[in-house]
Order: structure tokens, then sequence, then C-alpha cells
């Protein structure tokens, strides 16, 4: 990576947990005044633009990799709560400053890598963007009886999921699934530690199954679910340049890297071929056990406990 073009950067954020709040605030709105309020630049210089009504902001007049100070790392907390992810561009990061970067906001642990084939030092001008959803939104769009119902819910999470009944390969990852097998029982509904605001806490590669109710009755609620968070008013899509950092929360949003890199066809004429390479360096800020409507924490099912170990501790002001 050469030193004045800088990869992409994501920072996926989860917050330590306090106590959950039972009535969560709504989902701004369109013509929200949390937007029209967070829109100007605040007194550190730093402008919040949103990019999408319910998800998603650029965050401008900013250098993350300078240490910043406390008021600068709540205008962006702030910004990550009501947004659920943020962007920054032109930055230039190397691993050190987005380490420390990343230990404002929590101690870290690792992530698993990013990263596509084969060869070109920039990101590619079009193709490979991440969609990112508003897991908060999409809980807020079912309707009352719905929600009441789903708030009751649990699923059985597990690397391998098969939650459409399908038929699913046998060989390579799915095999390493079975032989270290971890199994986690969670509630649908999450609870968000530091806004009170209730989220879906499903996917479709991780739910296996909702507890406690029929196969067929678990494939029509997991279907309904899964169209739900996919709704495309939930969504916030970002394209990378060099520079471009994300920093999202996993408590709230679920996201998709679109899978259209070396896979393009323009006008029925394969291209294929073209080799772009996209490095992205990703950083974790340790979470929190989740926790439903209820109060209830996850519990664990099968295999042994998934424990963030702190590999860089956060850093204090």
């Amino acid at each position: 990576m050469p030193d004045t073009v800088p990869s992409p950067t994501a920072v996926p954020s989860q917050s330590p947990r306090p106590v959950p709040s039972q009535s969560p605030p709504p989902v701004p709105p369109s013509g929200s005044t949390i937007a029209s309020s967070d829109a100007p630049v605040s007194s550190t210089g730093v402008t919040v633009k949103p990019l999408a009504t319910l998800i998603g902001a650029e965050l401008t007049g900013i250098d993350i990799a300078q240490p910043l100070d406390s008021e600068t790392v709540a205008v962006i907390q702030r910004a990550l709560n009501t947004w659920k992810v943020v962007f920054f561009r032109d930055q230039e990061l190397d691993h050190a400053p987005q380490i420390a970067f990343g230990r404002q906001f929590g101690d870290l642990t690792y992530a698993h890598p990013h990263g596509d084939t084969p060869s070109e030092d920039v990101p590619e001008s079009y193709g490979g963007d991440t969609t990112f959803t508003n897991l908060v939104a999409a809980y807020q769009g079912l309707s009352d009886p719905v929600r009441a119902f789903v708030d009751t819910l649990w699923a059985e999470h597990r690397y391998g999921a098969n939650w459409s009944g399908q038929r699913q390969p046998g060989a390579g990852y799915g095999q390493r699934f079975e032989q270290n097998s971890l199994v986690t029982n969670h509630p649908v509904v999450r609870v968000d530690p530091v806004t009170g605001e209730r989220a879906l806490f499903v996917n479709p590669n991780f739910v296996d199954h909702i507890v406690d109710v029929s196969p067929v009755d678990s494939r029509w609620i997991l279907e309904h679910l899964f169209a739900e968070l996919t709704r495309p008013e939930y969504t916030v899509r970002f394209h990378w340049e060099p520079g471009s950092v994300a920093f999202w929360d996993n408590r709230t949003t679920a996201h998709l890297g679109l899978q259209d890199v070396g896979q393009l066809d323009v006008g029925h004429v394969d291209v294929g071929h073209l080799e772009v390479e996209r490095v992205l360096h990703r950083i974790t800020v340790i979470g929190d056990v989740p926790v439903g409507p209820d109060g209830r924490e996850s519990e664990l099912a099968e295999g042994a406990p998934f424990v963030s170990t702190p590999v860089y501790a956060a850093s204090t002001r």
C-alpha cells in the first residue's frame, strides 16, 4: 500500500453496556430536528451531514489520525448513536493511528480480515460498495402487535445456519463449523444499552431457527423479518475511495459487501478479467452481551464461550 494512497478502513463499534431502557426513543423521521441540529459545524469544527433519512452520516472537518479531545469524541459518539454508521473521507491512516482512534471509544480486540483479489494498489472506481441497514428502523417499521410478538421470541444462532431448510454444501467452512460448534440463543429483539432503542437481532447468515416454534413457523417468521430489515428505506450505500473510513455499531446495524468486483458484465461483454484489489483494515471495539426486552441475556447452548480478549485497552483522556 503506497504511503500516499491509504486503503479504506472499517471500524465496527460496540460500547460497554449500562442498564438498558425499556422505552426506546423513535427513529428520526424525515425532516427530523436531530438531523438539522447535528448538521451545523460544532464547536469542535466537525460537521455531521446525514446521507439518508434513517441511517448514515458523513463527518467532515476532522483528522482522525490525530489525538481527539473529549468534546470531539463526544460529537462522533452522538452521531454514531443517532445515525448508526458514520463515514470519514480523505483520511491518511496507517495501523497505529487507526488503533489509537479506536481506543478512544473502548477496548479493542481482534477482527476478521476483509479483502478482495488480485492486484492493484487503490480501490476500484466503481463497484464493491457496502450497504448498511438500520435494525432499529426495521423493528420500528413492524406493526404494534408484531413488535409485541417478536419481543418475546428467541433464536438459535450458529455458524453454518440453515434457516430456510434448504440442502447446504457439506464441505469447506461447513465441515469446520460442525467440528467446532458454537451455538447461542439470542433474543430476536436486542435493547441498545446506550440509547435504549430496540433493534431486530437476526440475520440469515447466523440464525438457524426460532426457538420453541415449529420449523414451518420459524421459516415464516424469519422470512418476514429478513424482508423487513432489507427494505431500501432503512439502508445507506457507501462507495469506498482511498482514505475512506466507516465506523458502525454492530448492535443496531447489519451490512453487506456487494459482490460485484471482478464479476462485471457490461453490455453482455464479460469484463470479469479486470484485476482489482481492495484492502480494508478493520478494528473492533469490544461490545457487550445482548439483552432482550425482558432483561434476559443471551445464553450459550453449545461449545466454548466466545470471549473477546482486549488487545489494546481504551485510552484515557
